[in-house]
């Protein structure tokens, strides 16, 4: 654990190596300030790191620390004062306190432990009783009663070694010969499968850092601040961190240095003065990967530019131009697994509950930019602070964050609602994969509705014979018109009748990305001048087609005879090349 740099406001440190205990330390100094929007500021802060953390992972031990009690001594509000306040403020907002350790004081209980800075251990009682809390905390890890090979153990201690000398990374080929050396592999393994298996146990207990994939394996990081040093020479805010390689890159490309600070166009030619570091430089297709994995990174097809989604942040346009028109909006609205909502019928006050982390609101938007350069010709997507506009196909829209609401305002210029909920679906899916404890519904508001919405998959799921009354309709309303009044964003009744091209396909995750990839770039191709009708065959995906269709042998063609046949190919190779769309 370290210790915060900050002198003011609630600060979390430190998730446990396996992603299960979270020991969150800083200081509450500024809880008990005069000035109550300051001491609110700050229960935000601490209510958007707990959330950030459980999002990963909501069941394990929570303690929190707070330090400098001894300025608290005869002043008001007292430290019970400022637990209770505080213990009120969490246990609304943050889920993951019905999991915190208590720290009980003369028949008092507190939601923190409080200790002096200046005392140490040996002048401060609580360090005792804090290490102990931690320590039986630790204890309740299922990675404390796991047991691994002796060979593991040993290589496991070869690697701490080469760690104390200042190695901080090691190619794979490198841990290769130490496991051979420490006795790898055991009978009837090959020594690739156990190495691969003992290094992906080692990463989940944060030992090391490694990924499988294709092109993060051949490293291995043995100190994860390295990862950390070498993504913030690209990802900060320039004005107030600069670095030495900065004014070299400004004079030999000042251009390309003016379009990474005011639009987050990272081109190709700038790492060599951004990452000097002969460390980094060597381990740079690793590292770009790496930042790949994680949506930090969007790599443009054809051109030697990538876009640095979270430098949005700092130097994203303040605002894009206007949209020219509306067609319709929904809203992806975020919250943890224990938050509970309505179960189809929401009104505005909902939305203020919930949590969306910032860092999946950029994996989002990376995803999409990778998408919308792998599906559709001629169009770059425009990149603003809080809106992002980018094409799925023939599609247009735009991505917004609403302030202070868990919610991402999706508003469609051109194409089809449902094709793009159906899009907005499989590139949420890869994200939410990185956030286990995150959920997704999306909203749709009611037409003629007063400030009503309605959760999509719910009503996908609700009885036919249901009745409700929404405000501003008058009586009650069935299913049936609500179906009706959502019909953009519902799935049609029939299939279309004259098409140019069928996709069918096996309907697993691999195939339905590659079917909907193909489908919005063919949606995007023109026959004469027209564009290409493109039928993609989702019967099974849709429960309510399948069974109540059937199509002749003549209508199922999925290449019909046509005049624009053509021996050229379609699509640009390779294809698909997803950036960011696992």
């Amino acid at each position: 654990m370290r210790k915060d740099r900050h002198n003011n406001g609630w600060t979390v440190q430190g998730a446990s190596t396996d992603g299960r205990a979270r020991l969150c330390w800083g200081h509450f100094e500024v809880l008990f300030h005069q000035n109550v929007h300051v001491a609110g500021a700050h229960h935000d802060r601490l209510v958007e790191h707990l959330n950030q953390i459980a999002t990963f992972a909501s069941d394990g031990p929570v303690i929190l620390v707070g330090t400098r009690s001894a300025e608290v001594v005869g002043v008001q509000p007292t430290l019970a004062a400022i637990s209770d306040a505080l213990r009120g403020v969490l246990a609304s907002r943050a889920p993951v306190m019905r999991f915190a350790r208590f720290h009980q004081v003369d028949g008092e209980s507190r939601c923190f432990f409080a200790v002096e800075n200046s005392a140490g251990c040996d002048g401060d009682e609580t360090f005792g009783q804090l290490a102990q809390a931690i320590v039986d905390a630790a204890r309740e890890l299922p990675s404390v009663d796991c047991t691994i090979p002796v060979p593991w153990l040993r290589v496991h201690c070869e690697l701490r070694r080469r760690l104390d000398e200042g190695v901080r990374r090691l190619p794979l080929h490198q841990v290769r010969s130490i496991a051979k050396q420490c006795g790898l592999p055991h009978d009837g393994l090959s020594l690739e499968v156990e190495l691969e298996a003992m290094l992906a146990h080692f990463h989940s207990l944060g030992v090391i850092f490694w990924l499988e994939a294709s092109h993060t394996r051949e490293l291995v990081v043995l100190d994860v601040q390295w990862l950390l040093d070498a993504m913030t020479c690209l990802i900060r805010n320039f004005d107030l961190h600069p670095m030495p390689g900065d004014t070299r890159a400004q004079r030999a490309m000042e251009t390309e240095w003016i379009s990474l600070c005011r639009s987050a166009e990272l081109h190709d030619g700038l790492l060599r003065y951004l990452w000097a570091n002969k460390e980094f430089a060597d381990s740079k297709l690793s590292l770009l990967s790496t930042m790949e994995h994680f949506g930090l990174l969007v790599s443009v097809p054809g051109r030697p530019v990538m876009i640095l989604p979270p430098l949005l942040a700092f130097g994203g346009a303040d605002a894009l131009p206007p949209m020219a028109h509306t067609l319709s909006e929904c809203y992806m609205h975020f919250s943890l697994a224990e938050q509970r909502f309505p179960d189809l019928l929401w009104s505005p006050e909902h939305f203020a509950t919930g949590f969306l982390p910032k860092a999946a609101f950029y994996r989002i938007v990376a995803a999409s930019i990778g998408w919308c350069y792998n599906t559709t010709a001629g169009f770059d997507p425009l990149l603003g602070r809080n809106r992002c506009d980018v094409a799925f196909g023939c599609s247009r829209l735009s991505f917004s964050l609403t302030t202070g609401q868990p919610v991402i305002r999706v508003t469609v210029r051109q194409g089809k609602p449902l094709e793009i909920i159906d899009r907005l679906r499989l590139i949420s899916r890869s994200v939410l994969t990185r956030f286990g404890n995150l959920r997704l519904r999306f909203l749709i508001a009611v037409p003629g509705a007063t400030n009503s919405y309605v959760e999509l998959d719910t009503l996908s799921n609700t009885s036919s014979a249901s009745v409700m009354y929404i405000d501003g309709i008058p009586g009650a309303t069935t299913l049936q018109t609500l179906g009706t009044l959502l019909g953009p964003w519902l799935p049609p009744p029939h299939p279309p009748e004259n098409f140019d091209v069928m996709l069918s396909y096996r309907w697993g995750p691999t195939d339905s990305e590659l079917a909907d990839a193909l489908y919005d770039w063919l949606s995007a191709t023109h026959v004469g001048n027209r564009a290409m009708v493109v039928f993609q065959d989702k019967r099974r995906l849709q429960a309510f087609w399948h069974g109540r269709h059937r199509y002749s042998p003549k209508s199922m063609n999925p290449y019909p005879a046509s005049s624009h046949t053509s021996s050229k190919p379609l699509l640009r190779p390779p294809f698909p090349t997803f950036s960011s769309v696992e």
